[in-house]
């Protein structure tokens, strides 16, 4: 049986994010035993035809499920996928069994580097273009946070560097 190589590496992916993620949620210090952590309700990841121009991706936090949208690149899935985990990090970060999500790096330092003009003029107008007001700060920590393992907190001076 032959696999399509792209199917191979985003199972790839998938598994590695997984196993990630089991390792991140002990790292986190919840306080949860092996079979409690086994039982982190991961999100569901489905790859499907979005037939919206320019979707990527999303990740629901309601149904914790994160689709992944064909027709692009490996490289470009393989990011969507990163930049999703950030949102379902930040859902994971005020429980699953709500309709909340917070920031990781926390209110004060994504606002701030928002607020500062000189850092990443080019990613604020896309966000502003296609995001509404009130998702800005969430999807600006989300592309930042994409290219960082899992449980990687931004800081301003950092960024500002």
């Amino acid at each position: 049986m032959n696999i399509p190589f792209k199917f191979a590496l985003v199972a790839g992916l998938l598994f590695g994010t997984v196993f990630t993620l089991s390792i991140y949620s002990d790292y986190r210090g919840n306080n949860s035993t092996n079979q409690q952590v086994s039982e982190v309700q991961y999100p569901t990841i489905v790859r499907r035809n979005c037939g919206t121009a320019g979707l990527l991706g999303y990740y629901n936090r309601q149904t914790n499920l994160l689709t992944i949208c064909t027709g692009f690149s490996v490289e470009q899935e393989a990011e969507t996928l990163r930049h999703e985990l950030v949102h379902f990090e930040q859902d994971y970060a005020t429980g699953l069994d709500n309709n909340t999500q917070t920031l990781i790096s926390g209110e004060s330092v994504v606002q701030k580097i928002w607020d500062d003009p000189s850092l990443y003029p080019e990613l604020k107008q896309h966000i502003e273009k296609y995001y509404l007001p009130h998702q800005y700060l969430i999807e600006l920590e989300a592309y930042l946070l994409q290219d960082y393992p899992l449980g990687y907190t931004l800081t301003y001076t950092e960024v500002s560097k």
